[in-house]
């Protein structure tokens, strides 16, 4: 609990405390703010110094919000879409202005989202868009993003989520693994473990229990690197089949995934982010239907 204090609170306290809750370390924390990290460093020690109190624990994974800064980040967001929403009325009409993060791997942002980006940002000139699409993923929850384009089975029940297609996978090799030279049934590439888009894993492990895993890959695009290079066999979707892959005749119809579009909550009512989350979905609805 807040013990009493005089300091009047003012709006860039507020950003700063969220800020550092969405970006979790000094680093990001002044990236969202366009600041530098020492700027970042005195300025919550100063607000800290100011309220009397610890507003972060500070472990060795990075700065840890205490419940006060929980609460004064839940009032900063709702400060933030209230400003937002006023700019939006200043502006007039449909015209959306601000800043959108969106994340997704290289591969999907290769084949699927960035023909996308190109018609839904034009209708929307006033919108930055900060866009993370290389290996790894910012995490929604952690606020280090607005919006994710992923493959995956089922997304986070706390997400807003839209299924955009199915995706299915099909089993590839390069040709000089299919001349049966005596040496054994071709190895496998596999996807490394961990969260995203991995729906190869089981399908494997339940026909091909004795699979080999010669090489890994973070990704699907480093899986069909592998793959070309002739390396092993893959799991891949048809958009990423190029020469020299050749498609294996085993049945993979059991193996597919979903591409979902997901948005944080909060987010539904910052104007900008809804913009380009509800343009996305109509691209991605109106390519299927064609």
């Amino acid at each position: 609990m807040l013990a009493p204090t005089h300091y009047p609170l003012e709006y860039h306290d507020l950003r700063l405390v969220l800020a550092l809750v969405r970006g979790g370390s000094l680093a990001k924390a002044a990236d969202l703010l366009g600041q530098d990290v020492s700027t970042v460093f005195r300025a919550i020690q100063r607000l800290e110094k100011a309220l009397g109190t610890r507003l972060f624990d500070k472990p060795r994974s990075g700065y840890s919000p205490t419940p006060l800064a929980e609460a004064l980040a839940a009032q900063a967001q709702q400060a933030e879409q209230a400003l937002a929403r006023a700019r939006q009325h200043t502006l007039g009409g449909e015209q959306v202005q601000g800043c959108v993060r969106l994340t997704c791997s290289e591969a999907v942002l290769q084949a699927l989202v960035a023909p996308a980006l190109g018609a839904v940002l034009e209708a929307l000139p006033g919108v930055e868009l900060r866009l993370h699409g290389g290996p790894g993923f910012a995490n929604l929850s952690r606020h280090e993003a607005d919006i994710a384009v992923r493959l995956c089975q089922q997304p986070p029940q706390h997400l807003v989520g839209r299924p955009l297609a199915t995706v299915p996978f099909v089993l590839c090799a390069h040709p000089r693994l299919l001349q049966g030279d005596g040496g054994g049934a071709p190895p496998w590439i596999a996807l490394e473990e961990g969260p995203g888009e991995d729906p190869t894993g089981d399908w494997r492990r339940q026909h091909f229990p004795a699979a080999r895993i010669a090489h890994s890959a973070h990704g699907l695009h480093g899986v069909a690197q592998l793959a070309r290079a002739g390396l092993g066999r893959a799991l891949l979707p048809r958009w990423l089949i190029e020469a020299p892959l050749q498609v294996l005749d085993e049945p993979t119809v059991a193996c597919a995934s979903t591409l979902w579009l997901l948005m944080r909550p909060d987010c539904r009512h910052i104007p900008a982010v809804a913009k380009v989350f509800e343009g996305l979905a109509r691209h991605f609805t109106t390519a299927a239907n064609h």
